[in-house]
């Protein structure tokens, strides 16, 4: 049997690749979802901390009052991100399995990898508004971080600025991957394509 294109080949390694990090990154945003909110919000007050040893060491009062606060606001929106968390698990799960079936031309594989492309469009569309408007969220925290770098300066500029960036990269990396996930879905769609995976063959 003659081995599957190239073009094949790439897309379900590249399926696999961000299927596997997707999926390990949205279980753990289930596992703090589903946790104890008091727990939820020590655990973003720790990585704030982490931040802060690198950029610059917080007062501990300081670090308390922005680290509660972020941890606060992004449980706030636990109603939004645990669904997109789920979702995005089963996407995930579904994107690395139907590539790795298909790489041995599983025709459900074919079938569950383009599913999962096609559906993987508008998830990825609803959680980038979502990040876009979570960076604002952190806000606070760079004003804080920045301040502990620079006694003086436009602090609150450069956490300005600081927030735009992050969300011109995670819609830059958001366009990267609906641009994929819709290549994916209609090449797969192609009849010569689809001629590559075969049926299950009765008993």
């Amino acid at each position: 049997m003659r081995s599957l294109p190239r073009t094949v080949q790439l897309l379900a390694g590249i399926a696999m690749v961000v299927g596997g990090l997707g999926g390990g990154r949205a279980l753990s945003e289930v596992v703090a979802y589903s946790g104890d909110h008091d727990d939820f919000v020590v655990a973003r007050r720790r990585e704030l901390e982490v931040r802060s040893q690198i950029t610059g060491r917080l007062p501990a009062e300081v670090l308390d009052k922005v680290g509660d606060q972020v941890g606060e606001r992004a449980w706030s929106r636990r109603g939004i991100n645990l669904p997109l968390a789920i979702a995005n698990l089963v996407l995930s799960t579904m994107l690395f399995v139907g590539a790795m079936r298909a790489l041995g031309r599983s025709h459900w594989g074919h079938g569950a990898w383009q599913f999962a492309a096609m559906l993987s469009v508008p998830y990825t569309v609803l959680q980038t508004v979502v990040l876009i408007i979570e960076a604002h969220d952190g806000r606070d925290a760079n004003v804080a971080l920045i301040a502990a770098m620079q006694k003086h300066g436009p602090v609150e500029a450069l956490a300005t600025l600081q927030t735009t960036l992050e969300r011109v990269i995670v819609g830059a990396g958001a366009a990267l991957l609906v641009a994929y996930y819709a290549f994916c879905a209609v090449y797969l769609r192609r009849p010569a394509v689809t001629a590559l995976f075969v049926e299950p063959t009765a008993e």
